[in-house]
């Protein structure tokens, strides 16, 4: 069985201290982004996500179509 001692039990709260306080300390180093920066980003974001969906829609719908015809080729030649 290990053994913990009083001061390695001592330290461990010490050392979640320290580690929140460089948290803290970093986190105001950070160049937050402003209101409008946050804006315009997420309407790009938004947007990108709008064209990616249409892109992926037509996409599926081409391919999906192509499948559909080399199926029903197949099937006419086997008949």
């Amino acid at each position: 069985m290990v053994e913990v001692t009083e001061k390695q039990s001592a330290a461990k709260p010490n050392r979640i201290l320290n580690f929140a306080s460089g948290v803290r300390s970093e986190a105001r180093k950070v160049t937050w982004a402003t209101r409008k920066e946050t804006t315009a980003m997420s309407l790009f974001v938004l947007a990108m996500a709008v064209i990616a969906a249409f892109f992926f829609m037509a996409a599926d719908t081409v391919l999906g179509s192509a499948v559909k015809l080399l199926l029903d080729f197949t099937v006419s030649l086997a008949n």
